[in-house]
């Protein structure tokens, strides 16, 4: 289900609707991939099965932080979510870091602010990990990995990697210790290009990593059996069979409906304030909120509570 439609849900969600949306999520989706993650074991598999599809290796003693909130340094300033959170205690040859985010991104909306969102993310994270008086070169290495169903910088490639760099000197290393990693499911396979700039340091393994994109944004499983990508359909399956990941969905649903009346009606208010400020009638004003789905008695609610307001201002 296109979380995008629910503004336009005026009515809760049933018990057997929300397991039908949920039968009919892919990993891809923020929810699925939140709810395959928060068991520590199924987060192990999931996780541990995408990294082995990027990096063509296992991967031993990581710790999975999953759904953690790291709060903004003011109480008005914005706070993060990590979708899933690595710390790898072992360093090696395959994985420059030891913080890992790995986040599924499917509302092409976002597209414009994924770059200084990451920022957002990083520099939130640098300012938990960096105790005072400690050197900046204790600071962890931090790889961001967003796996796209949609092409976030429009060359129709699979994998785009960041980093930072001296652009007057490129020849000259600038090593903070980031990379971004970023997996269009659908672009043009070019891993060769990527592993051949020595951008990602790993075997040949494109094949593996397409079929686990394919199987991320549609669930579609490959005609051979992959053992890897079957671990984590049956995690997904698991999941979408769970009562309490329904009752959860239907919660979830009902949060971002009321989110959105409360936008809508919060517009609608507005427009009744203008009209009223610059004289336009009553029932002009009715016939473009009839337009907008709002039936007389809401009309008539939200007339009132702008009545209201101007009666305590004059007061």
């Amino acid at each position: 289900m296109n979380r995008n439609n629910i503004g336009n849900t005026t009515h809760g969600i049933t018990y057997n609707q929300a397991k039908k949306a949920i039968q009919e999520m892919n990993l891809i989706e923020n929810f699925m991939f939140d709810s395959s993650i928060e068991d520590k074991d199924d987060a192990q598999i999931v996780i541990g099965k995408i990294l082995k599809s990027i990096y063509g290796k296992e991967f031993k003693n990581i710790r999975i932080e999953c759904q953690k909130q790291l709060n903004g340094l003011e109480t008005d300033c914005h706070g993060i979510r990590l979708d899933a959170r690595i710390t790898q205690n072992e360093l090696d040859e395959y994985l420059d870091a030891s913080i890992i985010d790995v986040e599924m991104e499917n509302r092409a909306e976002d597209k414009k602010e994924l770059p200084r969102r990451h920022r957002y993310y990083e520099s939130l994270d640098d300012s938990k990990s960096l105790e005072t008086s400690t050197p900046y070169g204790k600071l962890p290495n931090y790889v961001s990995i967003t796996i796209s169903s949609y092409d976030p910088f429009d060359a129709n490639d699979m994998c785009y990697v960041a980093t930072t760099v001296l652009t007057s000197h490129l020849h000259i290393p600038y090593d903070d210790g980031v990379m971004h990693l970023y997996f269009y499911c659908k672009g043009r396979p070019n891993f060769n290009e990527i592993i051949d700039a020595g951008l990602i340091k790993s075997k040949s393994h494109s094949k593996k990593l397409q079929e686990m994109l394919e199987y991320i944004v549609s669930g579609k499983k490959p005609a051979t059996s992959d053992s890897d990508i079957d671990a984590v359909d049956n995690v997904v399956t698991k999941v979408k069979n769970k009562k309490e990941v329904t009752t959860k969905y239907m919660r979830w649903f009902d949060e971002i409906r009321h989110y959105k009346m409360d936008e809508r009606n919060n517009i609608a208010l507005k427009d009744i304030k203008f009209d009223r400020e610059n004289g336009i009638s009553a029932e002009v004003t009715r016939n473009r909120l009839r337009e907008w789905g709002y039936d007389d008695m809401e009309i008539d609610e939200l007339m009132s509570t702008v009545a209201e307001e101007n009666k305590s201002v004059r007061i």
